[in-house]
């Protein structure tokens, strides 16, 4: 492991005990979710072995932190079919459109503006970025308090986009269903993703090696357990 590697290890695994939490991300809520893509035309569809559907795992959460309705990072952790054959997606808020969707962006609301993996996938031989626009749901601060009141009695709702050739295209939806789950779930796709969907790039790398960091900071499993889901970022 390089210089570089064992730096930014080091430096998510000091943020986490100080904070003994996710050293990025640490308030976030899980709830039950459902995808379905359908463009057979897309490699990221492709990868996931034709249009379908099937239940998903959904978290939402504070980037940095910030109490109440104060602006931050916004983010959202997936897996899709958490029974078999998971692959795990984080994405992050971004700008609304042009250039600012390439860029981390906080926002004051849950439902202004884009989610993006940032960070390219290989896809069935192809790169992709992924992204998550939302289309259904209230205007909600930027609060787990609010979210979940409004999850209560309502649905948020996100076109699934691929970005191929530098355009963007809505290959699939994912709908949060509003039933909050108890306990936690490590999201990691560094270590759920398919042979032929997953992340790659330095970028990618710096990423893998801060939620180790991140891992080790806060006492969860080790590293071995992550294959099987237990561990936690």
């Amino acid at each position: 492991m390089s210089r570089v590697m064992k730096v930014v290890e080091s430096a998510f695994d000091l943020l986490a005990r100080a904070r003994s939490a996710r050293g990025f991300h640490p308030v976030g809520d899980i709830f039950e979710a459902s995808a379905r893509w359908d463009d057979p035309a897309s490699p990221t569809v492709r990868a996931l072995g034709g249009p379908g559907s099937a239940d998903a795992l959904i978290r939402l959460s504070k980037g940095i932190g910030t109490p109440g309705g104060l602006p931050d990072f916004l983010g959202i952790a997936l897996r899709i079919r958490p029974d078999r054959a998971p692959i795990d997606l984080l994405l992050t808020t971004v700008g609304c459109r042009g250039w600012r969707r390439n860029v981390l962006s906080p926002t004051r609301g849950w439902s202004r503006t884009s989610y993006s993996t940032l960070l390219p996938y290989h896809a069935s031989g192809d790169r992709v970025i992924l992204a998550l626009r939302p289309d259904i749901g209230a205007a909600t601060p930027a609060s787990m308090t609010a979210i979940n009141a409004a999850l209560a009695t309502g649905t948020l709702g996100f076109a699934i986009e691929e970005r191929r050739d530098g355009s963007w295209k809505v290959i699939g939806r994912v709908e949060v269903t509003g039933r909050r789950l108890v306990g936690d779930v490590s999201f990691d796709p560094y270590l759920v993703n398919l042979p032929n969907l997953a992340p790659v790039g330095f970028l990618a790398e710096l990423r893998e090696r801060a939620y180790v960091g991140s891992r080790r900071g806060r006492g969860a499993e080790p590293v071995e357990a992550e294959a099987n889901g237990s561990a936690r970022r």
